[in-house]
């Protein structure tokens, strides 16, 4: 088992904090669900008799290996004096809770414990990184990043093509909630306060770092605000709260002075051309939920026309069916604008230009 660089934290630090349902072997979709009864105690092992029965095709998991006991909603796993033990993460621990998304080893398995959260914010993952077999791996070692961006304040690097801002926020959204900060600190652009479909941007570092203070800071490798030392220097400090994510295109001179922790690098479209039509769908549901329209304001024919533009980053997939459910939902250019937060004369250019 390869085991992670970090401690966990103790689960208060992002919003996925709901009760563990299952363990999942890591790279796989091969699950072992938890018993339901709020209370008791249960064996984990090889052993037929075991409750949550293991399978190690190389034999390391010993026939009652492990108890699990459940109070109410926190589940403790402890070893039952096992040949290999159980390990959390890195460490080789006696007895520990089950947080989401933490990495379970049991013998030669690796498990992630998975809450209703955790496996949402995976979906989402795969969405934006892949569903094919091949991708699974990727999309957990992306789960233990942003874990460890979450609960560990690593920073975390994106890469890709696009807006990845859209992207770092949502994964900001589903990691940590809407109640913490999400700002960008983007020195080319003015500072402007937050919309429900742009972040809010400070030219400043030091204002930005202010604002984020509680949530997370979002800077381009390729253009770092004016002192950035000064953020790199927050994410050491003890009692710190900060996170830091840099979205980057492709290797620049900045980018040796930024701190990294993990990477997530995006898949891709052109090398999804068989998921394209379920990346688009699911942006649309999003949008759906998000601004509140009906399931029939994303159509066959949105789906259609937005294929037909050929977008080359989710972002874009995303700012166009977005703006496609509020035109149809809203029915006129000015209705929707007001929708959007953006002017009427923005979205009326926007849609001139994919028309032509």
């Amino acid at each position: 088992m390869e085991p992670t660089k970090t401690e966990p934290g103790n689960g208060t630090e992002w919003r996925l904090n709901d009760v563990v349902i299952q363990l999942r072997e890591w790279g796989t979709d091969r699950t072992y669900e938890l018993p339901t009864a709020t209370s008791g105690e249960w064996l984990v092992g090889a052993a037929r008799t075991c409750e949550v029965r293991l399978n190690d095709e190389r034999g390391f998991v010993s026939r009652r290996h492990a108890r699990l006991s459940r109070d109410l909603v926190t589940w403790t796993i402890t070893d039952n004096d096992s040949k290999n033990g159980l390990w959390l993460d890195n460490a080789r621990r006696p007895s520990f809770v089950l947080a989401p998304g933490i990495e379970v080893g049991i013998g030669s398995l690796r498990l992630v414990a998975e809450s209703d959260r955790v496996i949402a914010l995976r979906a989402f993952l795969s969405r934006i990184l892949g569903w094919s077999d091949e991708r699974r791996e990727q999309v957990d070692r992306a789960l233990r990043a942003i874990r460890e961006m979450a609960t560990q304040r690593f920073p975390l690097q994106l890469n890709g093509e696009g807006d990845l801002v859209s992207v770092a926020r949502a994964l900001h959204q589903r990691a940590l909630g809407d109640d913490k900060p999400f700002i960008v600190c983007d020195p080319r652009r003015l500072s402007m306060r937050s919309t429900p479909r742009s972040a809010e941007n400070f030219a400043d570092v030091r204002a930005a770092m202010h604002a984020a203070a509680e949530g997370t800071l979002c800077v381009w490798a390729h253009r770092l605000p004016a002192n950035f030392d000064l953020a790199r220097a927050e994410l050491d400090r003890p009692g710190s709260r900060l996170r830091l994510v840099i979205c980057n295109y492709a290797l620049s001179d900045g980018q040796e002075r930024v701190p990294v922790g993990a990477a997530i690098t995006l898949t891709d479209l052109a090398q999804r051309s068989a998921e394209v039509d379920r990346v688009i769908n699911e942006y649309a549901a999003d949008a759906i939920i998000s601004l509140g329209a009906k399931r029939s304001s994303f159509t066959s024919d949105d789906l259609a026309w937005t294929k037909r533009r050929r977008p080359q980053s989710l972002g874009e997939i995303e700012t166009t069916v977005t703006r496609l459910v509020a035109l149809r939902e809203w029915g006129t250019v000015t209705r929707a604008a007001g929708h959007l937060g953006i002017t009427h004369v923005a979205l009326s250019r926007w849609l001139d230009r994919r028309e032509r």
